[in-house]
């Protein structure tokens, strides 16, 4: 993919591996998100049954 480009090619591959690393921490961390909505919804939702 970024062979053949020499100090560029370098630069190129230490970005994507630094921008794929931040992206899967964010991914990580919406699914985090999402599932601890679930909890609370489930505990509102617990609450006005009562």
């Amino acid at each position: 993919m970024f062979s053949g480009m020499g100090a560029a090619g370098f630069f190129a591959g230490l970005m994507v591996m630094v921008f794929g690393a931040i992206s899967v921490r964010v991914y990580c961390e919406l699914i985090m998100v999402i599932f601890r909505n679930n909890k609370y919804l489930k505990t509102i939702s617990e609450k006005s049954q009562l």
